[in-house]
């Protein structure tokens, strides 16, 4: 629904609609109520990520064209597990953003890579190729990221713990888009 609100009326609209809904409803479940935030907030990022992909291609798309191709990544990024399924998921959508971080957005250093046995490095260089080529074919090392945070072209994201328990280590990744 959000989105095709989205492309329909645009986020500002879409996301008011969201809110309303799901925190006026008389639902008391927290688990559906967390559960249609998520999906509601995704469902607006994947119109916000075609806009972007599509560029100037985008408003010559008809709106039925927009919403198949929606339809088709929100369907990718179920089967991918990004969309909470059940109310009992442990993943909280106030703490979403950290609660997303894919692999691919994770940024490596020299000392990371060099620590990976041979055919976790070759995993490495099939998985973050988009990385090496952003950097001349190179792996940065520490310092050069700690230089890109400061410049503001990364994150670098302290330890956490996930809601379901689950420790994460720091580790750099790339900004969101939005």
């Amino acid at each position: 629904m959000q989105a095709c609100l989205s492309i329909e009326k645009g986020d500002l609209f879409s996301t008011a609609v969201g809110y309303y809904h799901e925190l006026e409803g008389k639902e008391t479940i927290l688990g559906k109520r967390n559960m249609d935030l998520w999906n509601n907030k995704i469902g607006r990022e994947v119109v916000q990520d075609m806009k972007r992909d599509y560029g100037d291609m985008w408003k010559y798309m008809s709106e039925e064209m927009k919403k198949d191709l929606a339809a088709e990544k929100i369907v990718q990024l179920m089967c991918e597990g990004e969309l909470i399924t059940h109310p009992s998921d442990p993943r909280r959508f106030w703490n979403m953003d950290l609660e997303r971080i894919r692999e691919k957005d994770k940024v490596f250093y020299k000392g990371e890579y060099d620590a990976l046995d041979e055919k976790s490095q070759e995993t490495f260089l099939k998985q973050y190729s988009r990385q090496l080529v952003d950097n001349d074919w190179k792996i940065q090392d520490k310092s050069e990221l700690d230089k890109q945070v400061k410049s503001g072209n990364l994150i670098y994201v302290e330890d956490y713990t996930k809601a379901d328990g689950t420790k994460v280590h720091g580790y750099y990744r790339k900004k969101h888009r939005n």
